[in-house]
């Protein structure tokens, strides 16, 4: 038997005794049918805008003409509203410029739709940016005034520049419907809870 003068063998460190090994893990909260029905609808709202998105980037990858392609460079306006100066001066098409732009759309939808999945509390963050951000951005394009060009990329400039009364719809339409999921995410009852905030061992 160990005497009073005897020292107990100190227990090696290891990460299960570390201070930080008591502290309680919580795991990222996953979807739940008790989060607010239109939350759980959004995933599918997300998912739909990034194949969009991806699914034209992939049409307009192929050089050969056909109606979707034509459509949307006749219709660039929906998209943007001045002339990037690389198309200006021709070392970049309007279909190069469509197809990085519905590109990296349908890559930040499909990020944005795997996380708003796992309800990681960043992702209604982000989509909050993004939403307020178009509205916004639609806004500035139905009221900012438009630049004259002339030339070659006189028909390109018509086409980013000039609204059509159905794109000036659109473009209104686009607002409001921004708009809505922005403030929705702000000020819905239940949205916020619906995405906790993942804390990682040792941090509060």
């Amino acid at each position: 038997m160990p005497t009073a003068t005897q020292k107990k063998p100190q227990q090696k460190a290891s990460p299960a005794t570390m201070p930080w090994a008591k502290q309680k893990y919580v795991p990222r909260k996953v979807a739940t049918s008790k989060d607010p029905l239109l939350v759980r609808l959004f995933s599918i709202y997300l998912v739909v805008r990034a194949s969009v998105f991806l699914l034209l980037a992939f049409i307009l990858s192929f050089p050969q003409e056909n109606p979707v392609s034509s459509f949307l460079e006749a219709h660039v306006g929906l998209f943007v509203r001045h002339v990037p100066r690389d198309v200006l001066n021709g070392s970049t098409t309007v279909r190069e410029f469509l197809l990085i732009l519905c590109l990296l759309m349908g890559v930040l939808y499909a990020g944005t739709a795997w996380k708003w999945m796992t309800r990681f509390w960043l992702s209604r963050w982000a989509m909050m940016f993004v939403a307020g951000s178009t509205a916004i951005k639609s806004v500035l394009a139905l009221t900012a005034p438009g630049e004259p060009v002339s030339g070659a990329n006189a028909i390109i400039a018509s086409a980013l520049v000039d609204l059509s009364p159905a794109e000036s719809g659109l473009l209104m339409l686009n607002i409001f419907i921004n708009a809505a999921i922005c403030l929705y995410l702000m000020f819905y009852p239940g949205v916020e809870a619906a995405f906790e905030k993942s804390e990682l061992p040792g941090i509060a």
